[in-house]
């Protein structure tokens, strides 16, 4: 059967002539689509799967950094099992989980209060006051480590102001409370802008219905605004643990891991390793402490991803 110029519909061509096209249709669209994320693709392996390929290998070999790559030594596991008994990873690993929780926790709990008020009760000058909160996270973070240890020092504003005489950054027992600030200081605008982001497009019926039953504004931001702005949280949570995880900045300026270890973290550890001139000047040690970081960081995105999923 032929209808108009002779398309055969039911002949044995038509169908085979269809699954053909539509098979080159598809083959052209996966093909367009992999051409525009070529440049990102492209950025993406060069400056991040070639680094923590390299890493990776680096990890199976002893190399001082001096001597030509090529005479680095392969010594299989060693560093890793090296990573066992050194006692500056063990403190940078415990460290490190500290500074995820404390952070995550603080963060991700101011910054959904402050979004909160701001968005719930519009008060006048919201938007100065949202501008004074976000405002740290532009700043570099050696600039906020150099601010915070020249205001923590013994004879800086925060011990004359309250007639202290506490060496925050150089007292192992308590660096670690001034370190955890420093990141909940400059990042918790950023998850305060995400909670607000998502709050936009809370229904105002929702709240109006709340409060006709009598609920209190603490009852409206638990039981109704935060469970519809469960994905805006468990983005913060995810950014919040891998941002924690990877402090370096602020530690190296205001203490490059000391007193005796005391705020060491993965990230500052590879650095003492490798680069530091009290460290071992081992990159392989050091590139072995990385590899863990990314391997802990790869399963909690992960983890967070599967979580995210599971709202739909």
């Amino acid at each position: 059967m032929q209808i108009g110029a002779g398309v055969d519909l039911v002949g044995p061509a038509g169908p085979t002539k269809w699954a053909s096209r539509k098979v080159r249709r598809s083959a052209r669209r996966w093909a367009e689509g992999y051409i525009l994320i070529l440049p990102a693709l492209a950025i993406f392996g060069l400056f991040f799967l070639l680094p923590v390929y390299y890493a990776v290998s680096l990890s199976f070999q002893h190399w001082n950094g001096l001597s030509p790559i090529d005479t680095a030594v392969w010594v299989g596991l060693d560093n890793y099992r090296a990573l066992l008994g050194n006692e500056a990873f063990r403190d940078g690993l415990l460290h490190t989980v500290v500074l995820v929780i404390c952070n995550t926790v603080l963060q991700t709990g101011l910054a959904f209060l402050l979004a909160f008020g701001l968005w719930y009760y519009k008060r006048r000058f919201a938007a100065a006051q949202r501008l004074i909160i976000f405002l740290p996270t532009v700043l570099a973070m050696v600039l906020v480590g150099l601010l915070w240890q020249q205001t923590l020092a013994k004879t800086g504003p925060i011990n004359a102001i309250f007639g202290l005489n506490i060496s925050w950054l150089g007292n192992p027992d308590v660096v670690l409370g001034p370190i955890v600030w420093m990141g909940v200081w400059q990042w918790t605008g950023w998850s305060m802008m995400i909670f607000l982001a998502a709050m936009v497009a809370v229904p105002k019926e929702l709240v109006e219905a709340g409060r006709v039953d009598g609920a209190s504004d603490a009852r409206i931001g638990w039981s109704i605004v935060r469970p519809l702005v469960g994905y805006a949280t468990a983005l913060v949570v995810l950014l919040n643990i891998i941002g924690a995880a990877q402090t370096f900045d602020t530690v190296q300026v205001t203490t490059r891991g000391g007193p005796d270890h005391a705020s060491e973290t993965l990230a500052t550890f590879g650095y003492w390793a490798a680069l530091d001139g009290s460290g071992p000047g081992a990159f392989g040690l050091a590139s072995a402490g990385s590899c863990v970081m990314i391997a802990a960081l790869m399963l909690v995105a992960v983890a967070r991803l599967r979580m995210i999923r599971d709202l739909d």
